[in-house]
């Protein structure tokens, strides 16, 4: 038992040390987004989701990347690296569809149900990778899962 969970363990740290340029990324170019947006003082902050409304359905996708300031961004960037790790140690492809999926459900439901107000940053997604990392843990339970 002890074995299988510490290879269950080396696998998934494996892959996630092999993942973890792709966070980079992903993590480096929220970064310059809001740089650019706070340089330009937040002009980009009009694409994020107005509930209701025709020109809310843009904030669709791009809400996700824009904050209010870096103070938002950094915070968001926390639970946003330590989920997406867990998840994208999965798989790329895995990763991508449910960030997808994540992005346009939670969108659709701020526009639908919103408050009257402007909607930007990314914890709808990662409200939605925890949920996805619960159901993974609770559909397919392992001691790394459940961890």
């Amino acid at each position: 038992m002890l074995a299988d969970l510490e290879k269950n363990y080396v696998e998934l740290f494996a892959a996630a040390k092999q993942q973890l340029p792709f966070m980079g990324y992903l993590l480096f170019y929220l970064w310059l987004i809001n740089i650019i947006n706070w340089i330009l003082r937040s002009p980009l902050n009009r694409l994020g989701i107005y509930p209701r409304s025709p020109r809310g359905l843009l904030g669709i996708i791009f809400s996700p990347i824009l904050h209010a300031d870096f103070n938002h961004l950094f915070f968001n960037c926390i639970p946003l690296f330590v989920l997406g790790m867990f998840i994208l140690s999965l798989g790329e492809d895995l990763f991508i569809g449910v960030t997808v999926l994540i992005i346009l459900l939670q969108g659709i439901l701020v526009w639908l149900f919103g408050r009257k107000y402007l909607h930007i940053g990314a914890s709808g997604v990662i409200s939605g990778y925890f949920g996805f990392v619960l159901a993974l843990a609770y559909f397919y339970p392992t001691i790394i899962s459940l961890i």
